[in-house]
């Protein structure tokens, strides 16, 4: 990605968020461990991009319902799900629903993450969502 973007990563595990944090080097990162914490950091400040993982732990809801939210409140912001379900209805569900502009399975790779960003974001700007 040519431009530096702000981009919130949300995932409970600080692990996936390190390497998160890495493959997004020279952009503006900031990180949240659960949903919550993403809402908070997305009412403080503006994103170009969230990069939510699916699963949270237990009473945190799922990061689908997340970007959800985060669709409902902040349309502009491109929102990238992160699974390592197998369960192709989780893809087809956040993609058809229109609150995930990108679903990407697990692992990922830090070039094949940046280049899923860097066509959203490009489109996004375009004025084409899809």
């Amino acid at each position: 990605m040519d431009a530096v973007h702000a981009i919130l990563i949300c995932d409970d595990d600080a692990d996936t968020r390190a390497a998160l944090r890495r493959a997004l080097r020279g952009h503006h990162v900031t990180e949240a461990a659960t949903p919550s914490e993403g809402l908070a950091a997305l009412r403080a400040a503006r994103f170009d991009a969230v990069v939510s993982d699916f699963r949270f732990g237990p009473g945190e809801g799922d990061g689908l319902d997340f970007l959800q939210t985060v669709c409902l409140q902040w349309p502009a912001t491109v929102r990238v799900l992160l699974s390592g379900s197998p369960d192709l209805e989780v893809a087809s569900r956040a993609v058809a629903g229109g609150a995930v502009d990108r679903y990407v399975r697990k692992p990922w790779t830090p070039d094949a993450l940046r280049a899923t960003l860097e066509l959203v974001l490009q489109r996004r700007g375009d004025g084409d969502l899809r």
